[in-house]
């Protein structure tokens, strides 16, 4: 399998006909219903031009690729809650959207592998703003979604997946999504939304929007604003906004013709998004067991599981320099910022020649401040719970005598508001102190070798919540030393750094037209400056509550003082970067890449047959700062050290970063891709097409692949994924009926390095490939059964396998005892069937649209001996529009009409730890505590538009 590139080579450029063009100026919400009847103004869904995916714009019809597209009227029915959501309407597509507005996840296929989590949602989708990338270079939590808000000023979406996707658009061989502008039109429309959300709806959302548009008296000028400001709570109202912000656009654009009977436009766009965003993951429910999960007491099903306060001042002395501060809000979620301004010029020479080229640039940045309580529960009892939250066991062997947990004493956990105590715990160390709550017998002494911990007394809620927690492989996990599992407490966990990405953008494209052929060739380039730094990485202690996710203080008390583990606002690693033994870094890359493209297509007959071949140079150089809080880097391996303000008493500033030594890559690698397709027409209305690609996908994350001199000298720059697809797709349009059925196969192979070390304390690598295949059928259909009756439908079905999923694990240093086993079974959270169908009646002035949604049940993992499945989802969504007031229109949206409810995703409470895996928790300890994710109740949305 040829490897593949990252980039786009074309512009996608949107030429509308004529009745495309009638749509497209009308915007969301905006088609009205004396338009939507009015048959003249309407095009074939097989007669549509595409531009994307394609050589060049074409009738879809004779594209040969697996298309779709939402137009006005389609964008128009429902209340959208992102731009992702449009996307479940397209055929083949899975979209989990647990995230709310950003960070959700997109993947075609059945191609679920490497979309895990929202940190990489879009890692085998796309998506393009007016044809341009929207994030050329992705890596962790900075992806598509994060950047991009559908506005006014969009009225249609192209979608391409699978086949040409690899060779012709940016970043994904899986799929593209197309946002396109309308035509400029003179006017003035204002929209106002309100979303009512929650069990017991509450107005949660407050939205307005605005568009402008202006063009002078020769019509060959026109300018166009578009934006809105948006505040939402969600459907649990945490006390302040889960969503704040908006986005303003400006585009002006000139059309202009010649004497040679050509003509041409130019156009300029310029964005700036600002617009904060809370990640939903927080919306879940506490349960035990797996197979049949019961709710823990005391929450509801929308419980409020939102951190609550902690606002501090962080030290960011290593990272901005000596005396540096940053102020740190963990109520606010990801704050997404991208300023951007790209010009275009299409130009029609009036003979057989064409030209379009493009430059963008933009400066793109995510500054994450959100905290979270995901890095728990765990029990009062265990004795990780303080070492895992304050570093309590700093001292290594063999001096761990130097650790503050080897010092007998009581940890206080108190109120910060009120100075209350809620909970008292003797850590014993060879003597017992104390007396246990729960039985009133003598708590255990405990050893230098491992300190003995002992619940004295709490007045936290849900003590009596018990982990379920056991042996397994036998392994206890937790790993405590008391068999308790009840008390527990969150253990939180804040986030502040940022990610930005500076970018520039160069495309060029010429196409010479014969008269059944056309000919394309052209070049994409991308220079991309991105950097990634980590300002802190903190823990506290939470109570295990609905509502009362807000960090407590923590003390630990001695006969030699008293140590407070905890600053003012309840954070403990102060100046720290160091969580779950993951060190920080300052990470620094600038990636250029080059990318020619070649592209044909000919039409003799009934037949069309088309080509495309892209390579891709990419060059990258990466400069990278460990930041490291061991403690013989920072002399805290000593009771005496006073970290950062030389206090040794005010332990949360006691494990502080310092730099290690930077390390430096430069790599370099070529990369090929190129797909081919012969299509026939078997009638005027009837296309069948045979296309196979050998495209794989982006190499994505270079940033931070070369974290560490091992691989900075030995880690080539691969790309993660090589695919080869076939598909075989039938095309039709009769009249009032049209569609396509794309028959698709996947092979997949996803390399896989390990670096484990070996008897000399150097390194070695470990490579091997994991195997997967898809296969199954992708379908839309667009029937208008009578004049005011229409159905649009659209499905996957796909048979997805993990063929070979390795499983590295390494044993004493060196190879001579390592293992690699593989699995093989149903690939993880593919469904089978995702399918949805919408209906809409025309009636007067109003239209009434009911859409159904239906996504099968879905693996929890590849392992075989796992037979937990999550279930099946079922929504219906109505609409009722009315335009019978001049200039005004209104919507009211019901989502989830039946209020039905469903477990959307699921996760173990207990740690895995070496020799144990989440499967073998789910498989031996069925009735474990574990989080599950609901679907949004049923919400209102009522939207107006008044247009000028």
């Amino acid at each position: 399998m040829r490897k593949t590139s990252k980039h786009a080579w074309r512009l996608a450029a949107f030429r509308p006909t004529p009745a495309v063009a009638a749509l497209a100026g009308a915007g969301l919400l905006s088609a009205s219903l004396a338009l939507a009847q009015d048959k003249q103004q309407e095009a074939s869904p097989t007669q549509t031009v595409i531009v994307t995916g394609t050589v060049g714009a074409t009738e879809a019809k004779r594209a040969n690729v697996s298309y779709s597209v939402l137009d006005a009227k389609d964008l128009g029915k429902f209340t959208p809650m992102s731009a992702d959501d449009y996307l479940r309407d397209m055929p083949g597509v899975v979209v989990e959207s647990n995230e709310g507005v950003a960070r959700n996840e997109s993947f075609t296929r059945g191609m679920s592998v490497g979309t895990g989590s929202p940190t990489s949602g879009n890692f085998w989708t796309s998506i393009l703003e007016d044809g341009l990338p929207v994030v050329p270079v992705k890596y962790n939590n900075f992806q598509d979604s994060d950047f991009f808000r559908a506005d006014m000023s969009v009225s249609r979406v192209e979608s391409i997946r699978g086949g040409s996707t690899g060779t012709s658009v940016a970043s994904s061989a899986g799929g593209v999504f197309n946002f396109m502008p309308g035509a400029i039109r003179p006017g003035a429309s204002v929209q106002t939304r309100l979303g009512f959300e929650g069990e017991n709806p509450h107005l949660s959302w407050k939205e307005v929007g605005a568009l402008y548009g202006w063009k002078n008296p020769a019509g060959d000028l026109r300018a166009e604003a578009s934006g809105f400001y948006r505040t939402s709570t969600g459907k649990v109202d945490p006390g302040h906004p889960l969503n704040l912000g908006g986005q303003v656009k400006l585009r002006v654009q000139k059309t202009y013709n010649t004497a040679s009977g050509g003509g041409g436009t130019v156009s300029l766009t310029a964005k700036h998004l600002d617009d904060t965003n809370s990640w939903n993951g927080q919306f879940t429910l506490p349960v035990h067991g797996v197979l049949n999960p019961v709710m823990a007491p005391g929450f509801g099903s929308s419980p409020n599981m939102f951190f609550r306060g902690g606002q501090h001042v962080v030290p960011t002395d290593v990272v901005d320099g000596p005396g540096s501060t940053r102020y740190h809000d963990p109520e606010k979620g990801a704050n997404y910022k991208q300023d951007a301004l790209w010009l275009k010029w299409e130009h029609d020479t009036g003979g057989r020649w064409t030209f379009n080229s493009a430059v963008k640039v933009q400066n793109s940045q995510a500054y994450l401040q959100q905290a979270f309580y995901n890095a728990g529960p765990t029990s009062l009892w265990n004795a990780s719970t303080f070492q895992d939250a304050f570093t309590v066991n700093q001292g290594l062997a063999p001096n761990v005598a130097a650790s503050l947990n080897r010092v007998p004493g009581t940890y206080e956990v108190y109120d910060l508001n009120t100075g209350a105590l809620r909970a008292r715990i003797a850590n014993n160390v060879g003597a017992s102190n104390g007396i246990n709550y729960r039985t009133g017998a003598a708590c255990p002494a405990g050893s230098i070798a491992s300190p003995a911990q002992c619940v004295l007394s709490t007045n936290l809620p849900n003590a009596n919540f018990d982990l379920g927690g056991g042996l397994v492989n036998g392994i206890m996990v937790p790993s405590a030393t008391s068999v308790s599992n009840q008390d527990v407490v969150y253990i939180t966990n804040s986030n502040l750094g940022t990610r930005t990405s500076k970018d520039i953008m160069l495309d060029f494209m010429t196409t010479y037209a014969g008269d059944n052929y056309r000919i394309q060739a052209g070049m994409f380039a991308v220079q991309a400056d991105q950097g990634m730094d980590t300002y802190y990485n903190g823990r506290g202690l939470s109570a295990f509550a609905d509502g009362q996710v807000t960090n407590l203080g923590v003390r630990y008390v001695t006969q030699n003082g008293t140590y407070q583990l905890t600053d003012p606002a309840g954070w403990g690693r102060l100046g720290c970067g160091n969580v779950d033994g993951f060190t920080a870094y300052r990470y620094r890359d600038r990636e250029r890449d080059i990318s020619p493209l070649l592209g044909a297509s000919w039409s003799p007959g009934k037949w069309d047959l088309n080509g495309s071949y892209k390579g891709t140079l990419t060059l990258a150089k990466t400069h990278t700062i460990p930041y490291v809080t061991a403690p013989q880097a920072t002399g805290a391996n000593s009771l005496g050290y006073g970290g950062l303000d030389g206090n040794p008493y005010t332990w949360y500033d006691n494990q502080n970063y310092v730099r290690a030594a930077p390390i430096e890559a430069t790599k370099r690698v070529f990369l090929k891709n190129w797909t081919a397709s012969v299509g026939y027409n078997v009638t005027p209305s009837d296309k069948v097409y045979y296309r196979h690609s050998m495209a794989g996908n982006n190499i994505s994350g270079i940033l931070t692949r070369y974290a560490t001199q091992f691989n900075a000298d030995n880690k080539p720059l691969y790309p993660q994924a090589d695919l080869k697809q076939d598909e075989l797709a039938w095309v039709f349009g009769r009249g009032s009926i049209s569609g396509q059925l794309t028959l698709f196969r996947t092979e997949l192979l996803l390399w896989q390095q390990q670096t484990p070390p070996n008897v000399d304390g150097s390194t070695y690598v470990v490579e091997y490939l994991d195997h997967y295949l898809t296969k199954g059928a992708e379908g839309w259909l667009k029937w208008r059964v009578t004049p005011k009756f229409s159905w649009t439908s659209s499905g996957l079905f796909s048979q997805a396998r993990a063929l070979a999923v390795g499983s590295f694990s390494a044993g004493s240093p060196g190879p001579d005892d390592d293992v690699l086993t593989t699995v093989a079974g149903i690939m993880a959270r593919t469904p089978k069937w995702v399918v949805s169908n919408t209906f809409s009646y025309e009636w007067n002035d109003f239209q009434f649209n009911v859409r159904h949604r239906y996504m099968s049940r879905r693996k929890l993992d590849n392992n075989p001996v796992n037979n937990i499945y999550l279930p099946e989802q079922r929504n219906v969504d109505l609409s009722v529009l009315y335009a019978g007031f001049k200039n005004l229109r209104l919507s009211l949206d019901v989502r989830n009409a039946l209020n039905n409810k469903y477990i959307s995703g699921y996760d173990t409470m207990l740690p895995t730890v070496t020799g144990v895996t989440k499967n073998d928790i789910y498989q031996q300890l069925p009735n474990a505590g574990g989080w599950v994710a609901l679907n949004s109740p049923r919400s209102f949305w009522l939207t107006a538009r008044y247009d000028f």
